[in-house]
């Protein structure tokens, strides 16, 4: 009788098949070409530098997989967004099928940035799906060498500020240090740290004056709870920049989101992640966004779900502002 019952629940309230299987959303042609659509989805599935619970080449796929669940329809908009503006998903770029889908990974930046450069330059919003966070020097390197000077929005529960980390330069723990090296990275926004070292500490602080480049701004996640003063200071420090937001899923507590390599608790909240986005989109230029460190893991298929819906919420918000 449950098991009966649960069947004719999913085909009351369950979306209908997707039109394009594979595809973010399942979107339907005419609203997923290329030419049609204001979004491009890269997905980036480079796993090599996991240090605890491995899993994030998977994250791409799964991330896909799930959002043809998530329903288009906003009630808020009274509208389905993404049939105005048109998402257009991408192939995995060719290196990550090299090597037994594990390349080397500073190819596997390079293809990420010289793939997302050419989409930047014809004026798409690129969305790229992780893999590690590495993946996000490439995202950074082509938005330096497309758009130019710009401000990085880091939601993480990690500074990732290191140097170097089990003697990799490139390492996931590493990337935010490797972003704030590109000369065209004015201002380095982090928001739910919660895990740190006291080199990346120190790091941060050197680089927290107002003439330092490039600035750093880092907001624990118990700076964030119970305040509302960073929603003020981030909406002054994004208004009118170029910015390229990148969201690591361990930055929403693992009651939310338990499907990641490194879960920290006493993270953001969902209603904190919406209005971080909300700000940011609001009242700055986002030219590319990127998601990271999913580790999809049987039974918490409720994690990648998630994170599909986090990813329309932003890009809708991105691409059909509203004032906050």
């Amino acid at each position: 009788m449950a098991k009966a019952a649960t069947t004719a629940t999913r085909k009351k309230t369950g979306r209908k098949p997707p039109h394009n299987p594979g595809a973010f959303l399942g979107l339907p042609e005419e609203a997923s070409g290329y030419d049609r659509s204001r979004v491009v989805i890269l997905p980036m599935p480079l796993e090599a530098s996991v240090s605890y619970g491995g899993g994030t080449a998977q994250g791409p796929e799964a991330i896909l997989t799930a959002s043809q669940q998530v329903e288009l329809y906003d009630p808020r908009r009274d509208d389905e967004p993404a049939m105005r503006y048109g998402i257009h998903t991408l192939p995995v770029p060719a290196v990550f099928l090299e090597n037994g889908g594990r390349p080397d990974p500073a190819k596997a930046l390079d293809a990420i940035r010289d793939e997302a450069a050419k989409h930047l330059a014809a004026r798409k919003l690129v969305v790229g799906l992780g893999g590690e966070h590495t993946a996000s020097l490439g995202m950074a390197k082509a938005v330096a060498e497309t758009i130019g000077s710009f401000v990085l929005v880091h939601i993480d529960a990690h500074a990732d500020l290191r140097d170097s980390y089990e003697d990799d330069p490139l390492s996931h723990a590493s990337v935010v240090r490797r972003i704030a090296e590109l000369p065209q990275c004015r201002e380095i926004l982090q928001l739910g740290i919660r895990s740190t070292s006291k080199d990346q500490a120190d790091f941060a602080r050197e680089h927290s004056g107002r003439n330092a480049r490039p600035r750093i701004r880092t907001w624990y996640a118990w700076d964030m709870h119970g305040s509302k003063e960073w929603r003020r200071e981030l909406r002054k420090r994004v208004a009118g920049k170029r910015v390229f937001l990148t969201f690591d899923v361990d930055g929403l507590d693992p009651a939310i989101v338990p499907a990641t390599g490194t879960p920290e608790p006493d993270g953001l909240t969902w209603r904190q992640l919406m209005r971080i986005m909300a700000i940011t989109a609001a009242e700055a230029r986002v030219v590319a966004l990127d998601c990271v460190e999913l580790a999809p893991a049987p039974g918490l298929h409720h994690a990648d779900f998630t994170v599909a819906k986090a990813l329309y919420e932003c890009i809708s918000r991105i691409v059909l502002p509203v004032r906050v």
